[in-house]
């Protein structure tokens, strides 16, 4: 079973094991920043030995230690680049005096480049694309650039390099991504806007792009095989990405933000739209197509996806804590809810025909409510079933018959969700979406 060794294990690196792995390689992660990396230690404090010990089994580095974050990049007195060189270089030092195991010159797959850097032909960056001007790229694109010039000039060491000039990975939880803003934008205005024609990103799942390097480091491993030489050398490889429009964005979106109570409106962007977005890329096509790579297309709508749910998740988690903080603050009454005295009728039907009793109710709403009324109506008349207060006594018989239907972790959960969705549908009614959504939090930051 051949070894990879994963240098940093953020959305890049991880994407990039997973991918390893499901190829039945022997797996291990470096990252002392994320608590999910097998070793959370920086790698320039690992003993002589110690990196011996690790590098000894290893077919294949991937470098994926740096920040991904291009907005990062603008900011005032930033040193990312710098620091990126740096870091580098040293980790190239150190793996070049340590690798004695092998009659080949170590190889590294390093993910330190950007599609964006390079200057679209016909308006589609491939293999061939010229980088851009420094004067035609961002902060961010200028760090790739230099990136990728530190890295040629590293295999003077004695190493082999293949630098990646990464695609735009999806899932992607950074805040400038167009889905968080589109999300934020679901929950506030009930709308989402998007720019319509011609215009998206070109996007991989953070695994497929993995599955890339795969296939490259199992293509040049029968090469080394067959005792093809393998010399000290610097190669780049451009990873190509399946143009997605906005408007499947928007979509998707709002297909999960929806909820009856709350659908989502999708809205034309009325201003214009940058004609870099229409850019396509599709890499370094012919030499992963010889590797067996063909992006997936399923795989990045699943990651777009992904990246919806965790961030309507995040955005409601956040309103649910700031509603959770109001209600704290708010002065206390003796107020409740009786949960066996607010069920709702579809719900006592369902779990009454799922009992095997639901002849116990009648067909219709307004049969039951009329029901419950003439239970009532029969405990006052017989003096409120033994209690003193024969307006409270009445409910009893009422409870003892809903509790039926509220005998498991489960049934408590749907009667209590479905409580809460009617409330949150009135709100929506009465008082339009935003407040309905606050509503909806603060029941259940009461309910807390």
């Amino acid at each position: 079973m051949p070894s990879v060794l994963i240098v940093g294990y953020g959305a890049v690196g991880s994407g990039i094991a997973a991918a390893f792995a499901a190829a039945s390689w022997s797996v291990t992660s470096i990252d002392p920043y994320n608590s999910m990396a097998d070793i959370q230690r920086p790698i320039e404090d690992l003993s002589q030995e110690e990196l011996l010990k690790l590098l000894t089994p290893v077919s294949e580095i991937v470098y994926a230690a740096e920040c991904a974050n291009r907005d990062e990049y603008s900011e005032p007195g930033s040193t990312l680049s710098e620091d990126n060189k740096r870091q580098f270089a040293q980790f190239i030092a150190r793996i070049v005096g340590s690798w004695s195991h092998t009659s080949y010159y170590p190889h590294v797959a390093y993910a330190g480049g950007s599609w964006t850097r390079l200057q679209p032909l016909n308006n589609i960056v491939g293999q061939d694309s010229p980088a851009k001007s420094s004067c035609d790229s961002n902060p961010y694109e200028v760090a790739k650039h230099e990136a990728a010039s530190a890295a040629s000039l590293l295999t003077q060491q004695g190493c082999s390099i293949t630098f990646f000039d990464w695609i735009s990975i999806v899932p992607n939880l950074a805040p400038n991504f167009t889905i968080a803003k589109m999300v934020a934008s679901a929950l506030e205005t009930g709308t989402v806007e998007y720019s319509d024609g011609d215009f998206g990103r070109p996007l991989l799942h953070a695994q497929d792009a993995g599955r890339a390097v795969v296939m490259l480091a199992e293509e040049r491993l029968r090469a080394l095989t067959h005792q093809i030489t393998s010399k000290v050398a610097f190669d780049t490889v451009v990873l190509p990405g399946v143009f997605t429009p906005f408007k499947t964005f928007a979509q998707i979106v709002s297909q999960e933000a929806y909820s009856p109570a709350a659908s989502i409106a999708l809205v034309t962007q009325k201003t214009p739209t940058p004609t870099f977005l229409s850019t396509r890329c599709e890499g370094s096509a012919d030499r992963l197509s010889r590797a067996g790579f063909v992006p997936d297309e399923a795989m990045v709508e699943r990651g777009l996806r992904e990246t919806a749910k965790s961030k309507l998740d995040e955005m409601v988690k956040m309103r649910w804590q700031a509603a959770l903080k109001v209600a704290r603050t708010l002065p206390k009454a003796e107020l409740h809810l009786h949960l066996d005295g607010s069920l709702l009728p579809s719900f006592l039907f369902e779990r009454a025909a799922a009992r095997g009793c639901r002849d116990l109710f009648p067909a219709t709403t307004a049969e039951l409510r009329a029901m419950i009324d003439g239970m009532k109506k029969e405990m006052r008349a017989k003096g409120g079933g033994g209690h003193k207060d024969m307006k409270v006594g009445s409910n009893w018989p009422v409870f003892d018959l809903m509790n039926k239907f509220l005998q498991s972790e489960g049934e408590l959960e749907e009667g209590t969700r479905r409580l809460v969705m009617y409330v949150r549908e009135r709100a929506v009614a009465r008082n339009g979406r935003l407040k309905a959504r606050t509503a909806h939090c603060l029941v259940f930051a009461l309910a807390s």
